[in-house]
């Protein structure tokens, strides 16, 4: 299952989870392999056609187009604009939202909650129907 982390989760955590994806302890959990990707990766520039500013729509649809099946997400506004939310679910992705207090911890608590939950999150994104938008858990 290809999965992007959004561009609100810091990218050295990125890099830590494509490591990660690679772990056999991981694959037999899930009985399967995720591979790891950043949205920034999907993001379109100023000069190109599908470029909509402030909106995730056009990486959303990029990424969909390339096999994307998975997002996680600190931008809880995706499900609440209509028009992302609608390309969200068009699109088949399945969503997992941090909580409203993932964005004011500091780095290694993020780092360090994600890891720990991880192995709860990858069983929630096995599971879960395309087009589901979650909050997973309710973090300390």
């Amino acid at each position: 299952m290809k999965i992007a982390f959004d561009e609100n989760v810091p990218i050295a955590m990125v890099r830590v989870f494509q490591t990660f994806a690679n772990e056999r302890q991981l694959q037999k959990l899930i009985s399967g392999k995720f591979e790891v990707e950043s949205a920034k990766d999907y993001s379109p520039t100023k000069d190109d056609p599908d470029y909509v500013p402030h909106s995730d729509v056009p990486w959303v649809k990029r990424f969909a187009a390339a096999g994307g099946k998975a997002i996680i997400s600190d931008n809880t506004d995706m499900k609440r604009q209509p028009h992302e939310r609608l390309a969200l679910i068009e699109c088949g992705m399945i969503v997992i939202f941090f909580e409203s207090q993932w964005s004011g911890w500091k780095f290694f608590r993020k780092c360090a909650l994600l890891l720990h939950w991880w192995p709860e999150i990858a069983m929630k994104l096995k599971r879960a129907k395309p087009g589901s938008l979650a909050h997973p858990l309710q973090l300390p």
